[in-house]
């Protein structure tokens, strides 16, 4: 036997949990409960960038790097499913989560900056553990195709803390089986649209750091400054007498979105906004079947409320 084993790619654990002080790590000794988690890479974010030294010497070559922001970055994909952690997640990228009676939680986007919360993340690869705090990010949803699961994409940047070694945390695989893309509600102006076989949903928040020259590592935590929602979709094209998309696109019409994920034991995740608007439309052929592939823009209408996220049992 080795005296020093090869850590696994795949054995990894991660966990995530609000801070109740900004910018400061929140203890945990757990997983994400409900939550499955693939792809979770954690690491250093340029910390050396601005630290080159090349002054005038006698001599070529540089000088050894200083060290700038000690910030980083996580990214992970999760399958979407009811009563995982996603409404935590939420959390760090700009949302606020209210909690309303029946188990229904509606999360919606917030420019408070008082009012954001910040993440801590641990990510344990096999003996080995790392630390994200002061975290905000962003995130995707996307169905690549018809039937297919629902995952979410997600970033988050934070302040890296130097690894350590701890052992992995017992975890129970989650069984449950998610939404995906079919039986869904999917209207503009409560009006169905022609077929399509997926979509996908992008946060696009402006994550930015809080410098503080007093921290040791130069940071705070990360905010927030905003969340600007863009939906790509790619119905069948239509004549413009059945569904007008060229029309709606030149008018600049913005209609109410509803988009109504359902899974097998019909628990839904409700994703609105009040006013979704075509920017660009394209031309595509998809399995033989002319589509028009389109982008949109979701706007705010009175406040906030761009985008909401509505999950209920």
């Amino acid at each position: 036997m080795p005296t020093n084993p090869s850590l696994a790619a795949r054995r990894k654990v991660l966990g995530a949990a609000v801070e109740t002080t900004k910018g400061t790590k929140q203890a945990m000794a757990a997983a994400m409960a409900s939550t499955i988690v693939y792809d979770a890479k954690m690491k250093p974010d340029g910390i050396f960038d601005d630290g080159e030294r090349a002054p005038n010497l006698l001599t070529g070559g540089t000088l050894p790097r200083t060290k700038g922001l000690q910030k980083g970055s996580l990214t992970f994909r999760t399958e979407m499913v009811h009563d995982d952690q996603f409404m935590t997640l939420i959390q760090g990228c700009g949302f606020s989560v209210a909690t309303g009676s029946g188990g229904i939680d509606t999360a919606t986007p917030t420019t408070d900056l008082n009012a954001q919360k910040t993440l801590t993340f641990e990510l344990w690869e096999g003996g080995r553990r790392k630390i994200l705090y002061g975290a905000n990010g962003t995130f995707t949803l996307e169905a690549a195709g018809s039937a297919q699961r629902v995952f979410c994409s997600w970033e988050f940047s934070g302040i890296f803390e130097t690894p350590d070694d701890e052992a992995m945390p017992a975890t129970t695989p989650t069984l449950t089986k998610g939404y995906r893309a079919q039986g869904m509600t999917f209207t503009f102006a409560a009006a169905a649209i022609p077929p399509m076989d997926g979509f996908t949903l992008a946060m696009n928040a402006d994550v930015q750091p809080r410098e503080d020259l007093t921290k040791a590592t130069g940071l705070g935590y990360f905010i927030v400054g905003d969340v600007v929602p863009t939906l790509s979709i790619a119905p069948e094209a239509r004549t413009v007498a059945q569904y007008d998309t060229y029309g709606k696109l030149l008018a600049g019409t913005a209609e109410a979105l509803s988009i109504v994920l359902t899974d097998a034991s019909s628990n839904t995740l409700t994703i609105a906004s009040p006013k979704a608007q075509r920017t660009d439309v394209d031309d595509g052929d998809r399995n033989s079947k002319l589509a028009d592939p389109i982008e949109m823009d979701l706007h705010v209408s009175g406040g906030d409320d761009q985008v909401t996220f509505t999950e209920s049992a």
